[in-house]
């Protein structure tokens, strides 16, 4: 009997939709679980339970989980119910019970998707939809994520962007088929904390580090090689470092020089030297040069080495933050940033605010006040120099060390910059002899970020 009342209902539904829709009289149903071998194009209609069992029948009814389903099967095709969307036509019908090996299942992860591209702000990253098992078809949508916070849109790329600097980046990929949906995780990416996307708005910024991702791509450098004088540009790898496989491969084992040290503000103010002899060296014989594992420019002072940009700015404040080191060699009041108004930086209007404090052992900054706010150092070690010139004060700080502070108004109109050396060669006095791997310059008071500034770069260069 109730193989009967089962029966009815299933035929009752049958004809109510095909009523609905406006088709012919469906045939009476054949309740049968063995596979079927169909000629091809032949149209057949399957009633299946999704919870995997035999047709089920409850006090409403026919179970809302049964459902009516078109499949259309090729020569030698075992039917099977394919959830899909109703499509009347005419054919045989037939109430299929689930049997063993045959039932369509939910999708299911083999191979996790990947997430590939550069981890820099500005730049695209992809996600595969990874390898699914489960019925056909399969469609997929995508949620990226920072960290657990959901992010972009459902899409299978991403726009990198400021606030993902330092975030660990995924991409959860579900799959969805007529039995259901599953979700499955990328590898994750961390994404580079590129420092002019966070602290923006430099004059001027030197690096053997990408510093800036969301809107440069230049390169880092111009070398010379010593064997024959050809010059080429090297930028950097998809991890933000100064591609030194590149610069190898070119200085083919022998030396290496640098004649252009590209600005990465955006402002265009690089740093050149054109004459070999006063280039910085960053290869010897073959090997790139290093402070604390992180390739550097060495400036010798005996050439002396010197990089020098031109460009025109009045300034009443200014935020300089360097890496380098300082050797003993270096002669009394050696400079390793120098701006001017012209070639004399002794003159009233010069400012030089990372030099070394006569023959001690000390950096400061000087301005028509003289030598200020001097702070202790030790020779032919990294530092991290930062010097903040507001209105009425300067502030030197060398790492993580108390600042020391001195009074003085800045009020200048640059006119030159230079990087280990004074503002004209012929002064013969002034010459750095050590190392410099990061150079940026601020025309503002940026004593509110000095802290973020500083732990960015010490993140990068493990100075202190």
């Amino acid at each position: 009997m109730a193989d009967f009342n089962l029966e009815a209902q299933i035929r009752t539904l049958m004809k109510t939709v095909q009523m609905n829709l406006g088709f012919e009289q469906v045939p009476d149903i054949i309740e049968d679980t063995t596979p079927k071998t169909a000629s091809i194009g032949s149209v057949y209609y399957c009633i299946k339970a999704m919870n995997g069992d035999a047709v089920i029948a409850s006090a409403s009814g026919i179970d809302d989980n049964i459902s009516l389903t078109n499949l259309t099967i090729k020569d030698g095709d075992e039917l099977k119910c394919n959830l899909k969307t109703i499509t009347l036509t005419s054919g045989n019908v037939i109430a299929y019970k689930t049997v063993s090996g045959q039932v369509e299942t939910a999708p299911s992860s083999t191979v996790s998707p990947v997430i590939s591209g550069a981890p820099i702000i500005g730049q695209i990253l992809t996600s595969t939809t990874g390898t699914w098992t489960g019925a056909s078809p399969i469609t997929y949508s995508y949620q990226w994520k920072r960290g657990v916070t959901n992010v972009g849109t459902n899409a299978s790329t991403y726009t990198l962007v400021t606030a993902d600097a330092g975030q660990i980046i995924s991409c959860q990929v579900t799959a969805t088929n007529i039995v259901g949906s599953a979700s499955a995780t990328s590898n994750a990416l961390t994404v580079l904390s590129t420092m002019l996307d966070l602290y923006p708005s430099s004059a001027a910024a030197y690096s053997t580090r990408l510093l800036r991702g969301a809107s440069y791509s230049g390169s880092a450098i111009r070398v010379r090689r010593s064997s024959d004088n050809t010059e080429l540009n090297i930028g950097f790898t998809t991890s933000g470092n100064l591609d030194t496989s590149a610069l190898t491969t070119f200085a083919s084992g022998g030396d290496a020089f640098v004649t252009t040290w590209y600005d990465q503000s955006g402002n265009s103010r690089n740093m050149l030297q054109a004459t070999a002899g006063n280039q910085p060296q960053i290869v010897s014989a073959g090997s790139v040069i290093t402070q604390n594992s992180k390739p550097t420019l060495q400036f010798v002072g005996s050439s002396p080495s010197i990089l020098e940009g031109v460009w025109s700015q009045a300034i009443t404040a200014a935020s300089n933050f360097g890496v380098f080191s300082l050797n003993s060699a270096s002669s009394s009041f050696g400079r390793v940033l120098t701006q001017s108004g012209n070639n004399n930086d002794y003159d009233a209007g010069g400012y030089i605010p990372m030099l070394r404090n006569g023959s001690t052992e000390e950096l400061c900054s000087f301005t028509s006040a003289g030598a200020l706010a001097n702070t202790a150092i030790t020779y032919a070690t990294q530092l991290l120099f930062s010097s903040i010139h507001s209105a009425s004060q300067i502030a030197n700080k060398v790492n993580n060390n108390s600042e020391v502070v001195a009074g003085g108004s800045l009020s200048l109109t640059v006119e030159r910059t230079t990087i280990g050396h004074p503002t004209s060669t012929t002064i013969g006095v002034g010459h750095l002899d050590g190392t410099v791997q990061e150079m940026v310059i601020y025309y503002t008071d940026q004593t509110a970020n000095r802290t973020g500034i500083s732990n960015n770069i010490n993140t990068y260069y493990a100075i202190y």
